[in-house]
């Protein structure tokens, strides 16, 4: 053992050192590189657009010419308040539409006019009559005054003679209840033999076979026991009277009555209450 290794005989660091020389040192990588500048990345981006336009362009020439049609056509009507757009491959067709215009808006549509004919609602050779202030007789273009007087209810038969009544009475309501046919001249069809106790109410005329007969009703009694309402026909031809039945008493009765088919309804009121009427 030398005087340059240790007591426990292992080399020092000055033998290491000698035998192996320096330790190499190993050369570090260089300072990064610089970031690109504004500059670049403009153009960089640039580029990309450009590219991305070009290939959309390629893209829709291809398609075209693949499809074999004819191009897109975009038409545009500077008239209309709404711009339309069509797309058509084949040989174009054109559909003419009749439209309504909008109010205060200009349009180059055609307007289609119906006009529709409505038939008159009475006959021209029929009239109708209407009792009220006179009493008159109304076709679809005139009016012919029968009589200037004041009348409830009247009903024409085909002579042109008209069944009428002046008022419509009630228990004591004055007023003149006959029932008159008035023509060239005027007669009594029925008139009250009580004037102050009897009281007549003209509902309808009918036709039985070739005769017209009125439906009228008789009212009398003025109390609990004594009140009455009675239905009668009158042959307009004869005069003949016929009683049918007695169809109201005190505080109950008929409203005016109608008569067809075998048949004569209405409503019926009793007090306080009230309810449809038939009478065979």
């Amino acid at each position: 053992m030398t005087d340059e290794q240790n007591e426990s005989g292992e080399p020092t660091s000055d033998q290491i050192w000698a035998v192996t020389g320096p330790i190499a040192t190993v050369p570090t990588d260089s300072a990064p590189a610089e970031s690109p500048s504004p500059r670049d990345r403009r153009i960089a981006v640039a580029i990309g657009i450009v590219s991305f336009v070009l290939l959309m362009v390629v893209g829709v020439i291809a398609t075209l010419s693949l499809d074999g049609g004819d191009p897109v056509s975009i038409s545009t009507d500077t008239e209309a308040p709404t711009t339309s757009t069509s797309v058509d491959t084949t040989t174009p067709s054109f559909t003419t539409v009749a439209t309504t215009p909008i109010p205060g808006v200009g349009m180059t549509t055609v307007v289609e006019t119906t006009t529709t004919t409505i038939a008159s609602a009475i006959p021209t050779d029929r009239s109708i009559t209407v009792a009220g202030a006179g009493l008159y007789d109304l076709t679809v273009n005139s009016s012919t005054t029968v009589n200037n007087e004041q009348w409830a209810v009247a009903f024409r038969l085909p002579d042109g003679t008209v069944i009428a009544q002046h008022v419509f009475p009630g228990y004591g309501e004055p007023g003149d209840n006959t029932v008159y046919r008035i023509g060239s001249s005027t007669s009594t069809v029925l008139a009250p033999t009580d004037p102050n106790n009897e009281w007549i109410r003209l509902h309808d005329v009918f036709r039985e076979g070739s005769s017209f007969y009125a439906l009228v009703s008789v009212k009398s009694g003025m109390g609990f026991d004594s009140a009455r309402e009675e239905l009668f026909t009158i042959n307009l031809d004869t005069g003949e009277k016929v009683s049918y039945d007695m169809i109201g008493g005190w505080e109950e009765g008929p409203s005016r009555l109608s008569y067809g088919s075998g048949l004569i309804v209405g409503e019926y009121f009793s007090s306080a209450t009230a309810g449809p009427f038939f009478l065979s």
